[in-house]
């Protein structure tokens, strides 16, 4: 199948730009611990920081990604379905609990860390399965009215699992952060003001999907394509706004 093949080029592309990106991102980080940083002090920021420690994890599963993907592109019978899908879940897992989570102990570090995880994989699976449903099924009137439908059903587990576990760690933050008050923190702090905009941008992104859900996947077949990728497209742009919003939500402190 045409779109198949196609995906998995797409796959092994983007397992390749993932790994550049974490070096890339790796090697920043630690010139901007240390400028003029050499080799040796880039790996010996890897290996004392623990975010940059998830970068490497991350590269290395990107690799492995890469090659599950070329080996499926070469002969799709080599590789089980699902061993790309599993890569890549078990590449994002050690990223996220290295940001504000790795601060914590205790009770606090496991609720923070099991609901960062969910957050990212949640939102991964519904930008990253709603990208490529339109950019591979956009001009196949025929699949996009059969696979839409489908994937509608997962991003609507995905949208309110995103929405619950960011405004969960959000608050959660706030409330652990001594001489906050959460309720005024929210309103007074520049954390809670990108938390704030963070949460509008997911409101805004749900109530697009559920247009195009509940107004448009019941006539999917009659409907003009265009139609149904303006809306897609508009959905995307306020999901890049709140992944922006996301990264510098991570850099931010929380007073």
């Amino acid at each position: 199948m045409a779109e198949l093949a196609l995906a998995r080029r797409v796959a092994v592309l983007g397992s390749l730009a993932w790994a550049l990106a974490a070096v890339a991102t790796l090697v920043l980080q630690a010139a901007n611990a240390d400028p003029g940083a050499g080799l040796g002090a880039v790996i010996g920021y890897a290996a004392a920081v623990p975010s940059a420690m998830a970068l490497v994890v991350v590269f290395v599963g990107a690799l492995v990604g890469l090659v599950v993907n070329a080996a499926a592109l070469r002969d799709p019978l080599a590789v089980r379905r699902g061993w790309a899908v599993a890569v890549v879940v078990a590449t994002m897992l050690p990223l996220p609990p290295s940001g504000h989570t790795s601060d914590e102990t205790g009770a606090p570090r496991v609720l923070g860390t099991v609901t960062i995880e969910l957050h990212v994989l949640a939102a991964m699976a519904w930008t990253g399965g709603l990208l490529a449903v339109i950019a591979l099924l956009g001009m196949r009137r025929a699949l996009l009215a059969q696979a839409l439908p489908r994937f509608s059903q997962l991003a609507t587990v995905c949208v309110f699992t995103t929405a619950a576990t960011g405004l969960l760690s959000g608050l959660t933050r706030l409330a652990l952060t001594p001489g906050l008050q959460w309720y005024s923190a929210l309103f007074t702090t520049d954390y809670g003001h990108l938390l704030i905009g963070k949460g509008i941008c997911v409101l805004v992104v749900g109530l697009l999907g559920a247009h195009i859900r509940f107004r448009l996947l019941p006539r999917i077949s009659s409907v003009s394509r265009p139609l149904v990728l303006r809306w897609v497209v508009w959905e995307l742009m306020v999901m890049g706004a709140a992944f922006g919003l996301a990264a510098v939500l991570v850099g931010s402190p929380v007073a």
